[in-house]
Order: C-alpha cells, then sequence, then structure tokens
C-alpha cells in the first residue's frame, strides 16, 4: 500500500490491484463514491454497438446479495441521495451521494452489482426498450446532433463517429452469441486491476479505507489493461459543415487537440474563465457590443490520452455569413493577443481566490478527484501554452446549424442528419484592444456609505460563515404585467457586474422564475454591499443598448427552448402555471428604461442576509432605501391553492408525449408536510420501476417531493415515445391508486429522511432562503422533523389517501388535450 503525505486525502492498493482514493471532508453532511471502470464504449465489439452503455443500465438492476427492491438505486432513493453513471469512450464511471451514515450500506450495494450482476434474459429485454427510448430521445437532442456531426468532420475511421448509444436493433439479447460477449466484456473489465474508487465524506481516513478494503475486495482482482493505440483525429474529413436543426440558430467551433499533458482539464478550466468573461476589454464583451454573440460556453466531450476534441457552443446574436466571419476572426484575434500577453502569473495566482466562493457538493467534489492523476504535477504556462498553441485554423471544425432543410442527409454514431459541406468568407481585419482577467486594470469595487438615516431594518438576516456569506433578494411582479424581454434585457445588462464580481470572488445570479426576478450574491461579507451597489445602478437603470436587446433576446430564448426535449420544456413552464404569470409566448412592446421604471414600481420585493455583521447589514440598509416598488410582509406566505383538477397546455411543445403532475399539499401543517415527505420517498422507486422498467414507457421517469416557487407537493414526469399523454396519466392514475396494499411500512425511508431533516444539507444559506420563499419560519424543518419522529403508518396512509382523492389539488402540463370534463 502507498499512502500521500496530505493529511485529508490517502491513496491505497488493494490485493486485487483496486486503486483507492480517500478524502476526508471535516462537516460535510454528504458521503460520496464514485467507481471507474477504464473501459467504455470504444473498448465494445464492433459487432455489438452500444453494449458498454448497455451493461451500465444492466448492473443498476442489483447483483445477487441485494435484488430486487433491496438493490442501490431504491436504497439511494429512499436515503434522499442522488446516483447515476456515465459511460465515455474508454471508461465508465458509477457515482452516488448519501447520509454518511448510510455510506457502508450504499458501497456494499454498488460493489456487489459491479462484481456480482444479475443479468437474466427477462431483465435484459425490459432494459433493452429502457435504451431504446433513450436513444429516441438523443436522436431529438440539438447537442447530441451536433456532437455527432462534429465527428463526421474528423480523420475518417475515428470511433467517436460510430455508433455506441445502443438500441433494438443493435443488442441482440436472444442471440447466445451476443450473450456470450456481453458476459466476456464483463468479465475482462470489471477487475481491480481496471477500476478507481473514490470515496469521500465527513469520516476519518481510517474509516473510509476500511470500508473500501471490505467492500473493494468483492471485486476480482485480474489484470491491467494493456497499452492502446489512440486513432488519430487529424486530418481532419471537413473544416466546414452545416446541420439542419429546430431553434434559433446555432454556431459551434471544434478544435482537435493532440498530445496534451495531463494537465489539461486544469487548463481547458482556466480558457473557460477567460472566455466567460464579460467586463469591458473581453472577448464576449466586444462580441455582445457589436451584437454577434448572446453567449459562449466551452467543453470538452472527448478527452483520452492527451487526444481532446474541445468545443465552443455559441449562440449567435447574428447568423450571416459575414458576422460569423468576424466572429472567427475576433476569436483568433483575442487567442493571438492571449499567446502574446501571457498574462499567466497574474491569472494562476488569481484562480483560487475567483473559484473562492465555490465549495462543490461532496459528489461533484469526489468526481473531479477522479479526474486527477494522484502524482500529477500543477497547472504550469507550459500546459498553457501547449494548449494555445493547437487551437489554430488546421485544428478548427465549423458547424453551423439553422431551421433550413438540408438536401444531404447522412447517418452518424447511430443518428440520421441532414449535414453538408459549407464554406466561410475570408476574415475581416480585427483591432481591438483585449484585456484579461487578472491584470491590475481591476479594482475592488468601492464600498458604498449608507444613506440616509436608518429606520426599521427591512433585512431577515441569519448567522453564517463570513467568508461564504450570501444575499438573496426577490422581486415579486404583478400578476398580468407584460414583462416579455425585460428579464433578458436586465440579465445582459449584468453581465459586465458579474464578470468584475467574479473576479473578486463573488458569484452573481440573476433569475426569472414565475412571477419573480431573484438575485443572489455569494462570498465574503466584507464584499457583498459593493458588489450590491454596482448591480442596483444596472437593475435600476441598465445601459440603453441592453434594453434595445431585449426582445430579441427573449424570441431567441423562445426558441432555443422550442428545441428542448418537451419533458424539459414543460418544466421551464411549471413556475410560470403555478404563479399565474404571463405566458413566456407573449409578444410585447419593445423594453425601454421608463417602461422598466414602472415594472420596479409596481414590484414587492424582500431580501435575506446570511453571514453578514451589523456594519455590514448597516450598509445594504443603506443601498435598499433606494429601491423602489413595497417591501413584502415578513409573514408572506404562498396562498394554498384551491383544491382542482387544473390542465395546462403550453403553446409550442411538439414532440413525444410529455406529462407533469403536480400535486400541491393541501394544507401547509407540519405533519402533513412530514407524511408527504415520506410518502415521496416511499413511492420513487416503485413509480420509476413501474412505469420506466415494467411498462417500459420511456426513459424519462421520475418522481418525488418538490418545492416550486414556494409551493410544496409531489411532481411525477413521464416522457413516452410509445403511449399517449392520456395513457401516460392513465398509467399514473393506476400506480397511485394500487399503492394502498403495495406500500410497505417505510420505516427506512422515514429514519433517512428523519436524520436529512435533523442535518440539513450542504448549503444552509440556501435552505433558509427557500424556507422564507415557502413562508416558513427557520425552525420549520425541526418542526417538520418533530411531526415525522411521532407520524406512524396511519399518517402515511393519510398522506396517501389525500394524494389519491387530490385534496390539494391536481395540476398537469402536457403537450396534448385535457382528456376528459373533470379537467379544467
Amino acid at each position: 500500500m502507498t499512502s500521500a503525505p496530505d493529511p485529508t486525502s490517502r491513496s491505497l492498493v488493494l490485493d486485487n490491484g483496486l486503486t483507492v482514493l480517500l478524502r476526508h471532508v471535516p462537516g460535510a453532511r454528504q458521503a460520496a463514491a464514485v467507481v471507474r471502470v477504464v473501459a467504455g464504449s470504444h473498448d465494445e465489439p464492433a459487432a455489438w454497438p452500444g453494449l458498454a452503455h448497455f451493461i451500465e443500465h444492466l448492473l443498476f438492476l442489483g447483483g445477487h446479495r441485494y435484488p430486487g427492491d433491496q438493490r442501490l438505486m431504491p436504497f439511494i432513493q429512499a436515503c434522499g441521495g442522488r446516483l447515476n453513471a456515465s459511460t465515455q469512450a474508454h471508461h465508465t464511471d458509477y457515482f452516488f451521494e448519501l447520509p454518511p451514515a448510510a455510506l457502508d450500506d450504499g458501497l456494499a450495494r454498488l460493489l456487489d452489482m459491479l462484481a456480482t450482476p444479475r443479468l437474466e434474459v427477462e431483465a435484459q429485454l425490459r432494459e433493452r426498450e429502457v435504451l431504446q427510448a433513450e436513444y429516441q430521445a438523443r436522436a431529438a437532442d440539438a447537442s447530441t446532433l451536433a456532437q455527432s456531426a462534429l465527428a463526421a468532420a474528423l480523420a475518417p475511421g475515428h470511433p467517436l463517429a460510430d455508433f455506441h448509444a445502443g438500441n433494438r436493433a443493435s443488442l441482440a439479447v436472444d442471440d447466445p452469441v451476443f450473450q456470450g460477449a456481453l458476459a466476456l466484456f464483463h468479465r475482462s473489465h470489471y477487475q481491480g486491476a481496471r477500476m478507481r474508487l473514490v470515496l469521500l465524506g465527513p469520516q476519518p481516513l481510517d474509516e473510509l479505507a476500511e470500508l473500501a478494503r471490505r467492500h473493494g475486495a468483492l471485486l476480482p482482482a485480474g489484470a491491467p489493461a494493456a497499452e492502446r493505440q489512440v486513432p488519430p483525429l487529424l486530418p481532419l474529413f471537413s473544416h466546414s459543415l452545416r446541420l439542419c436543426l429546430p431553434g434559433a440558430p446555432r454556431y459551434w467551433l471544434a478544435f482537435a487537440l493532440e498530445g496534451q499533458p495531463a494537465t489539461l482539464p486544469q487548463a481547458v478550466d482556466l480558457l473557460r474563465e477567460l472566455l466567460q468573461d464579460e467586463a469591458d476589454g473581453s472577448l464576449q464583451a466586444w462580441l455582445g457590443e457589436q451584437g454577434l454573440c448572446d453567449g459562449l460556453q466551452l467543453s470538452v466531450p472527448h478527452l483520452d490520452q492527451g487526444q481532446a476534441l474541445l468545443v465552443l457552443d455559441i449562440a449567435l446574436a447574428d447568423a450571416h455569413l459575414d458576422s460569423r466571419a468576424r466572429l472567427e476572426a475576433a476569436l483568433f484575434h483575442w487567442l493571438a493577443a492571449l499567446r502574446e500577453q501571457e498574462p499567466w502569473q497574474d491569472l494562476l495566482a488569481r484562480h483560487p481566490m475567483r473559484t473562492g466562493h465555490s465549495r462543490p457538493a461532496p459528489l461533484e467534489q469526489a468526481r473531479s478527484l477522479m479526474e486527477r492523476d494522484p502524482g500529477q504535477a500543477p497547472l504550469d504556462a507550459r500546459s498553457l501554452h501547449r494548449l494555445l498553441a493547437q487551437l489554430a485554423p488546421p485544428r478548427l471544425v465549423r458547424l453551423f446549424a439553422s431551421g433550413e432543410p438540408l438536401q444531404g442527409r447522412v447517418e452518424v454514431a447511430g443518428f440520421q442528419l441532414e449535414l453538408e459541406e459549407a464554406g466561410i468568407p475570408a476574415w475581416p481585419a480585427i483591432d481591438v484592444r483585449w484585456r484579461f482577467a487578472g491584470v491590475p486594470v481591476f479594482s475592488p469595487f468601492a464600498v458604498p456609505a449608507a444613506l440616509g438615516a436608518l429606520g426599521e431594518m427591512p433585512l431577515i438576516q441569519h448567522p453564517g460563515d463570513a467568508e461564504r456569506a450570501a444575499l438573496f433578494l426577490r422581486w415579486r411582479l404583478p400578476a398580468g404585467l407584460a414583462t416579455a424581454g425585460f428579464y433578458q434585457a436586465l440579465q445582459r445588462g449584468l453581465r459586465s457586474t458579474q464578470s468584475r464580481a467574479q473576479q473578486q470572488g463573488i458569484s452573481l445570479d440573476f433569475i426569472e422564475q414565475g412571477r419573480d426576478w431573484r438575485l443572489a450574491l455569494r462570498g465574503a461579507a466584507e464584499m457583498l454591499p459593493a458588489v450590491l451597489d454596482a448591480t442596483f445602478r444596472v437593475l435600476l437603470e441598465p445601459p440603453l443598448a441592453a434594453c434595445d436587446q431585449g426582445l430579441r433576446l427573449h424570441r431567441a430564448w423562445l426558441k432555443r427552448q422550442a428545441a428542448e426535449l418537451p419533458i424539459r420544456q414543460l418544466l421551464q413552464h411549471l413556475p410560470d402555471v403555478l404563479d399565474a404569470a404571463v405566458p413566456r409566448t407573449e409578444v410585447a412592446r419593445a423594453v425601454t428604461p421608463a417602461r422598466l421604471a414602472g415594472h420596479w414600481a409596481h414590484a414587492a420585493w424582500d431580501v435575506m442576509a446570511v453571514g453578514l455583521d451589523a456594519g455590514q447589514r448597516e450598509l445594504l440598509h443603506g443601498l435598499l432605501r433606494r429601491l423602489p416598488g413595497q417591501r413584502l410582509p415578513r409573514d408572506h406566505a404562498p396562498a394554498v391553492l384551491a383544491p382542482s383538477y387544473r390542465w395546462h397546455r403550453p403553446d409550442a411543445v411538439e414532440g413525444e408525449a410529455a406529462l407533469l403532475l403536480f400535486c400541491p399539499l393541501p394544507d401547509r401543517h407540519a405533519l402533513t408536510e412530514a407524511s408527504w415527505q415520506w410518502l415521496a420517498r416511499c413511492l420513487e422507486a416503485d413509480f420509476y420501476q413501474r412505469l420506466r422498467s415494467e411498462l417500459q414507457l420511456g426513459y424519462a421517469v421520475f418522481s418525488g417531493f418538490r418545492l416550486i416557487n414556494g409551493q410544496a407537493g409531489l411532481l411525477f414526469g413521464v416522457q413516452s415515445p410509445s403511449a399517449t399523454v392520456a395513457q401516460v396519466l392513465g398509467h399514473i392514475e393506476t400506480f397511485l391508486a394500487a399503492l394502498d396494499q403495495a406500500l410497505g411500512d417505510g420505516e427506512a425511508a422515514r429514519q433517512a429522511l428523519l436524520a436529512q431533516l435533523r442535518e440539513g444539507g450542504e448549503d444552509d444559506a440556501e435552505r433558509a432562503w427557500n424556507l422564507h420563499l415557502a413562508g416558513h419560519s427557520p425552525d420549520w424543518p425541526r418542526r417538520v422533523a418533530d411531526a415525522l419522529e411521532h407520524a406512524t403508518r396511519d399518517d402515511l396512509l393519510a398522506a396517501l389517501q389525500a394524494l389519491q382523492q387530490g385534496r390539494g389539488g391536481w395540476l398537469v402540463l402536457a403537450n396534448d388535450e385535457r382528456p376528459g370534463p373533470r379537467w379544467h
């Protein structure tokens, strides 16, 4: 065994070859585990496309020690945790997060299903239908189709262009040859020497090590994976393509990278920060000012032994050919300036401060650790030079997508694409003086003075960590107020301030939900008043250029939404429907400062501070005196919805049948919420099993207790490629009606929920704010926990009966007409 000197980390290699990384996180309220198998879709037999992805699905059906209801998925769901898996080119990850006390049982189930899976043919046939539904959903997903199109431009024969998703046609479950290949793939790759385990939690390292040894020993030993040759990405088959996709025009610029060091992910993270900077002098600021781009995102969908595909996903503001040429010219001019100025010392020094406000959840921390080589050197200037040197035109693939039909039709990676070669004019000359984050031109915000005499303090305040303080503001707009484009204008106007705040280690988020505009600042308490001051200046008087773009940005957002999966579109509409907000499809008059001032004057607002001292709260009070509108009463709470059967069909949600059923609580009593949360835990696994696995309705099937715009209730969601909306609703109703006999005692779920309510989550500030939005006092979780502690099975059954009878009402959002007269 080997060990590292870091007192919070330890590395082990077990006798069977399993490599283990342990991380002790004092005070963490959740624990996490990640297992990586060094085999993925590019390692599967060519005769059976999708076999690696199929095995990932099959393993969740359970192992020999924990079959059926005892397997990992129902166990995690009963704990209120999270779990998932991901099959990549040459690795497959399985991961979960759950309360620390349950880590032992969770890890036992995870290693059991990986080492000794139950692979009955009947179960395989059912799960193949789930994979078929997933394939059909991905065939309509813009990101999937764009990645497939980019794969078509790589060197011929690269496996990224092969079919690996798997579907009914590619997985011959009834064929004995297929069964032999499936068993051989599992036996060959799911071995200790070809797997890694990351365990993270508040437990001491010795305790984590004991868990790893005990459960990791279930894996057979085997031999390490042999060295393999990486197929080249170059020479590119094409440099410029055009794709037919519904929705707003989009643009992807992809770079084929090879021979990169192990620190490439960290170098990409730093490049991402620079690209997402929107302060004056940045690339995004200039592209926005020129009306070329509404935003861009950087991703690395393929990474393998120093080879990578780096992709810029660009939301075009102007899709004309000449505009795209100017955008590319600006990008390469910016990259040249970055190579010339080499601001690495400042950037690397300021990187920890810029990300200091962030505290990822344990699962995200564990997944990040899995990506690191234990002996890897830290990021340095040479890694950044190596990356930038290959961001050059010879390695570039352009992909332009719009709704315009094309003649060319090809199959790439198993998906049918309307795709053809496309050209682009020569780049125009660009003369811009770029500024890169981290240089001295940035100075901290000036701290504002309190304005006027202090009256009654409008702040709702909570104690907290001064280094991870938070400010939350909510503006509630009157029902029926036309707001199309206003949020987008404000969001655009704030972008420079958001980037400046990021430079100071402060996160600034501004979102629209239902009739609310919500602002959240997180970071060091001493900086928050100053950042809020700068934010108010923009929100109350946004730049005219941002106002002028409001309606265009709103329409572009609607087009992007129309290209999303139907179930995602319904989830976007749900807060609006609950809040009786104006439909998002509304076409309004232009956004102007005068109309915006009228909106602010009619708004009602409230604010919460977490982790600020008395002096900082006084500064905030001075700033809050500027706000127009009215303060919301401190005891403001969402109204209990009248029990009824409401049906809402949002405009323009097309595609597969999709349905959301939201069932609000019938009252606001602690026992009611305790019983409904308990009920949600009890039925989640059975709902998933019945509708997804047994009835095979579709890939997107979920349920759970949710708090949406302050309204608590149970949410059920299904998207189906085979059933109608009416049939989906019928299956949900049948499932709920049959629960009287199927519902167990639920004691394990009750105990797990009780522990979670007592201990809280990782983000206390967010929890306090959500309680306020729901109209509850800070002690509400304790009151719900007290009620749950004394709740009985009769209370659980009473909650089920109230749900079945719709005592709190049933609200359906679906992309079809209501099926009968009881719905209105």
